[in-house]
């Protein structure tokens, strides 16, 4: 019974739409019919009256029936463009997003003169915040940092808890330095890591998100994103340290590191 009610909904809904439709087809068909009889008209008036063009020749039927169908199909074309349109601004406007990102300035640059860079024998690795104080660039009322005190030792492991929003994610940010603080000063093993060279900064340091980001590519290209002149062992130690290797081994058959892991690692098992 609700099968046949639901059904009979959906053939009622069906009927106004054919109905709809068939009107807007018979209108479409009506105007181009109409223009028809008004082109063979006005060309019979062109022909018996002996008019001629602007190059000073008279109007054959051949030429009016060219007009005829030129205009028609000219404005059906021209019908069909609303859709390209429609593209051709999305694009000026993803375009504009995509300059505007690659003409960004950042403030904190990756490589600055006089900054200290580091080697992996001298880098100990204990961080310390000392009244660090912190707000978003978005979001300048809301103070998400303040006064913040704590000392990361090196070769020790320190847990954040604390419910979300409290500040956890920010102070890994703080580290990689991806922001800089608003107040007070981040301090890698006695240094401000503003007068630290941050490229050398983050090749000696690793960061595990909660979620993996991956790009349409093989894992081995994937890895050398991270460090470009990697080498065939270190990937692989690197893969080991992950315990990522023996996943490979076992589940990537043949192709092992050069397996396409597809868009955000698509193509891999999400467990």
């Amino acid at each position: 019974m609700n099968y046949k009610k639901y059904l009979s909904r959906c053939e009622e809904l069906g009927a106004k739409t054919n109905i709809k439709g068939a009107f807007g087809f018979a209108g479409v068909m009506t105007g181009f019919l109409c223009f028809y009889a008004y082109s063979f008209y006005f060309g019979g008036y062109l022909r018996w009256n002996d008019i001629k063009n602007f190059d000073g020749r008279e109007y054959s039927g051949g030429v009016i029936v060219a007009i005829m169908f030129s205009t028609v199909f000219g404005a059906a074309t021209a019908g069909t463009m609303a859709p390209h349109a429609k593209a051709i601004a999305e694009s000026q406007i993803a375009g504009k997003l995509a300059y505007d990102t690659i003409d960004h300035v950042p403030k904190i640059k990756q490589s600055e003169k006089g900054t200290k860079v580091l080697q992996r024998e001298d880098m100990k690795g204990s961080y310390e915040f000392k009244n660090v104080e912190f707000t978003y660039p978005s979001r300048k009322d809301q103070k998400v940092l303040k006064s913040f005190n704590c000392v990361f030792e090196a070769g020790k492991t320190t847990a954040l808890v604390g419910p979300s929003g409290s500040g956890k994610s920010t102070i890994i940010q703080l580290l990689e330095r991806f922001y800089d603080p608003t107040g007070g000063q981040v301090l890698l093993d006695g240094d401000d890591i503003k007068t630290v060279n941050l490229q050398s900064m983050r090749q000696l340091i690793g960061y595990v998100g909660q979620e993996p980001v991956l790009f349409n590519a093989s894992i081995r290209e994937n890895m050398l994103f991270a460090k470009p002149d990697a080498s065939e062992e270190e990937i692989i130690q690197a893969l080991k340290d992950a315990n990522a290797w023996s996943f490979i081994q076992k589940k990537m058959g043949t192709t092992g590191i050069d397996t396409q892991v597809g868009g955000s690692g698509g193509q891999l098992s999400g467990g």
